[in-house]
């Protein structure tokens, strides 16, 4: 694998595991500031997640283009999912179809496309 590959791969699944805490609980990771302690630090959409998903994923589910009618640049359309419904299982990342297809797992296509 190259060094390439690993970066995305690693950067696939923070964004998939702070997508999945995000919308169901606590962080896996401490994304909060250092002054929460793990335990009781808050995922916050638009300041943990919306910037990883700009960088990843708005250019094709974001304002200009929602890609199977996906958009991942507003909490409340994320949550939502898209044609294929939800994408996001609260609090239950084994279950969200986001990490399915960051991770490329269970026959889903890997995301991003090309990328």
């Amino acid at each position: 694998m190259t060094a390439k590959r690993v970066k995305l791969f690693c950067c696939a699944l923070c964004v998939a595991g702070a997508a999945a805490s995000l919308f169901g609980g606590l962080a896996r990771h401490n994304f909060a500031p250092a002054a929460q302690s793990p335990a009781t630090a808050q995922v916050d959409f638009a300041r943990d997640i919306q910037p990883l998903f700009a960088a990843a994923c708005n250019h094709c589910h974001g304002a200009k283009k929602a890609a199977s009618q996906l958009r991942l640049d507003v909490k409340s359309l994320a949550m939502k999912g898209g044609l294929s419904g939800a994408i996001i299982v609260p609090g239950d990342s084994k279950n969200s179809r986001l990490l399915h297809r960051l991770r490329g797992a269970g026959g889903e296509q890997r995301m991003p496309l090309g990328g």
